[in-house]
């Protein structure tokens, strides 16, 4: 693997935790809703990267596969058990818990491939497999505490809607243009896809957090400008920006590498949560024994995957 594509997997993995960090700083000081306000990222990111890439010599029904619809769902189901395990669990926690996507991933190439993982390998995964174990056993409940099972779901979820776009003919283009484009379109579906999951869940009278609005009175969504301007700076500054070099890193990186260089998210919101602690955006992050062991577990077989992934 060439330099640049683990250094844009890292640049992806910075740019996820500003995005995270800057939503929860967002969601705290204004206590805006939730999921409308994911969705203003989702489509004013999605139509800003499109606008950019608007000139790019590619065929508009390329972009509307059968592929790209069916990572807009996985994407709403990963973010959507994701969402529902902070029930449960703290944010440092749910990250910690998400790095089984890491062996998970490993496990569907082996099933699909038929090849072996060489024998280091294994061993970082299997770093990384304890690390996540110490952070579900700690919990209440232990290993049958909800948000282990949402967060399985959740990762089963993010490691089939990036094998599919890792091998989206759209997604393996060079040209600046036509990745812009690519990028539009996948969050723009990914929206649509979380307007319906949105309005079923109005229909069937269940709600998508504790301060979902309902389903048939959007009304209230749009009437928020602090949302939508909020929303909409995300968006085109952040959301957009994010998803290019997602892409491009599952596109140079391979799946396995992002995912793995992407379980080094909670140190960079770890890092950019105190960051916010001084300037008092944010309270301090406290963090518990089995954080501090899991993470250095989760960590360090990360960077141990990175670097034999890399040679």
């Amino acid at each position: 693997m060439q330099r640049s594509a683990l250094s844009v997997a890292i640049a992806a993995t910075i740019a996820w935790a500003v995005l995270l960090v800057a939503t929860r700083v967002v969601l705290v000081r204004l206590g805006i809703n939730a999921w409308g306000f994911t969705l203003v990222q989702l489509l004013t990111g999605g139509l800003a990267m499109m606008l950019i890439g608007h000139r790019a010599p590619i065929a508009w029904t390329s972009l509307l596969t059968p592929s790209i619809w069916a990572y807009g769902v996985l994407r709403v189901i990963s973010a959507g058990s994701a969402s529902a395990a902070l029930i449960y669990v703290t944010v440092m926690q749910d990250t910690l818990l998400a790095a089984m996507n890491v062996p998970l991933a490993a496990l569907v190439l082996i099933i699909v491939t038929r090849q072996r993982i060489p024998r280091r390998q294994v061993m970082a995964h299997a770093v990384m497999l304890a690390g996540v174990a110490v952070m579900a056993l700690s919990l209440p409940g232990g290993l049958l505490n909800p948000a282990v099972l949402l967060e399985l779901v959740a990762e089963c979820a993010v490691v089939a809607s990036t094998l599919l776009i890792e091998h989206h003919p759209e997604n393996r283009r060079d040209d600046v243009l036509s990745r812009c484009r690519f990028t539009g379109a996948v969050l723009m579906v990914t929206a649509a896809m979380f307007i319906l999951a949105w309005a079923l869940s109005g229909i069937l009278g269940i709600r998508l957090g504790s301060n979902a609005l309902a389903f048939g009175d959007p009304a209230q969504l749009f009437a928020s400008t602090e949302l939508l301007l909020a929303g909409t700076l995300a968006g085109v500054l952040l959301r957009g920006p994010t998803m290019y070099l997602a892409l491009l890193a599952v596109k140079l990186a391979g799946t396995q590498t992002y995912l793995a260089t992407l379980a080094l998210l909670p140190v960079a919101c770890l890092a950019f949560e105190a960051a916010c602690a001084v300037l008092g955006w944010l309270p301090w992050p406290i963090l518990g024994w089995a954080e501090i062991a899991a993470g250095f577990l989760v960590i360090g077989g990360s960077l141990l995957l990175v670097r034999l992934r890399s040679q």
